[in-house]
């Protein structure tokens, strides 16, 4: 018996190219199975926190004068993973330690990898700002490090309110505060407008915008406080950069919201003639502002 007869069939049953087409579908099925199965169980996980490479001004202090010796340029601080998360840029002037004549300390400048957790920023875990002292571990030497230079700014910003609720607008007053997980104040209502009737810009094709109206939701122009962090130069906000068009969000115990900066200052009247800066929470914050 011919496997392949006149007509081009394959055993009388099935023409040659449909089977053909049948095979390379048969396949076909499993590598696309299997390529998605590997692409999806794969996938490397997002990281926990936003990092981002700063070059601050810092100190190493209590140095051991053999210490002192080891300390170079390039120096690197690695994680568990072997990854660099530290790096000497430059190294300053020796000089006696201010708590000890026998031990040392220079002025260093260090590439340093920070990431935000939540609105906080940190360096291997705990938080950072000036004075704050955590470890340099290099394969030379471990050191102390002594921030230098203060990160944090407590900014007075004008806020608008966007697409609130009848709701949720009647709840917005003067003291309203969101906390972080550390039971800090990070953001307060300071100064309150009148709710007005919500409007957005929305933008075209071209550069051009047009601006609409929300049917049914208010707005209110506030003054805040932000707990923020200046970072070679920009300023962030719960990890992000705090910019116009950028959405601010805004949460208390009583609701969750969204803000935007101002574009221009816009008219606030306060329910608290009385408030002053004092009253931000933090003692550590309160330092700042006066």
């Amino acid at each position: 018996m011919k496997f392949i007869d006149e007509k081009g069939r394959l055993l009388g049953i099935i023409n040659l190219i449909d089977f053909l087409v049948i095979l390379f579908l048969l396949c076909l099925i499993p590598a696309v199975y299997f390529g998605y199965r590997i692409m999806t169980t794969h996938k490397p996980l997002p990281q926990e926190g936003r990092f981002q490479d700063v070059l601050l001004h810092c100190q190493f202090v209590k140095l051991k004068p053999e210490i002192v010796k080891k300390i170079s340029v390039g120096d690197k601080n690695r994680d568990l993973r072997k990854e660099v998360i530290g790096e000497v840029i430059e190294v300053g002037k020796i000089e006696p330690d201010e708590n000890d004549p026998v031990l040392k300390r220079c002025g260093v400048l260090l590439k340093l990898r920070l990431e935000f957790k939540g609105a906080n920023l940190s360096y291997k875990g705990s938080s950072i700002d000036y004075g704050s002292e955590f470890i340099f571990e290099t394969n030379k030497y471990n050191a102390v490090v002594k921030m230098s230079e203060e990160l944090t700014r407590m900014l007075k910003v004008r806020i608008t309110l966007k697409e609130l609720d009848g709701r949720t607008a009647d709840l917005v007053k003067v003291g309203d505060k969101e906390i972080d997980s550390n039971g800090m104040t990070i953001a307060e209502i300071v100064t309150i407008g009148k709710p007005t009737e919500s409007f957005r810009e929305f933008e075209l094709s071209r550069g051009n915008f047009t601006i609409g109206k929300i049917v049914d939701k208010k707005q209110i122009a506030t003054e805040m406080i932000l707990k923020c962090y200046e970072i070679s130069g920009e300023i962030y906000f719960k990890g992000e950069p705090l910019a116009y068009a950028t959405p601010i969000e805004f949460v208390t115990d009583n609701y969750r919201i969204r803000g935007f900066l101002s574009k221009q200052y816009e008219i606030t009247q306060s329910n608290n003639s009385s408030y002053s800066f004092d009253d931000f929470q933090s003692e550590k914050d309160e330092k700042h502002l006066k």
